[in-house]
């Protein structure tokens, strides 16, 4: 009996061993999927903070924009008031040679 009790104890042994060893395997693939994808959050978050900034600064550019648009929409109403003003101050100021009154 001893040999089927060495036997059983050995077995038992080399199980135990390997159940071990499967654990410990188990466990470093799971730090390093833990790993990848704390890396992975990490890369996400830093791409997030850069289109956020990149967000912003379009933001910016386009009030900068729609300012300098207003700006000069404005002058250029401006602009056109003023010539249509000269205009027809030149009209009201223009000699009567311009409309001949002896029609042949």
């Amino acid at each position: 009996m001893s040999i089927a009790t060495d036997t059983q104890n050995g077995v038992q042994a080399v199980t135990e061993e390997s159940s071990r060893a499967a654990l410990r395997a188990f466990s470093a693939l799971s730090d390093y999927y833990l790993a990848a994808f704390d890396a992975g959050l990490k890369l996400q978050a830093r791409a997030i903070e850069t289109s956020k900034l990149l967000l912003d600064e379009s933001a910016s550019f386009q009030r900068a924009n729609r300012k300098l648009a207003e700006e000069l929409l404005q002058s250029a109403r401006k602009t056109q008031q003023d010539v249509w003003d000269a205009v027809e101050t030149n009209i009201g100021a223009a000699p009567a040679a311009w409309f001949p009154a002896d029609k042949r």
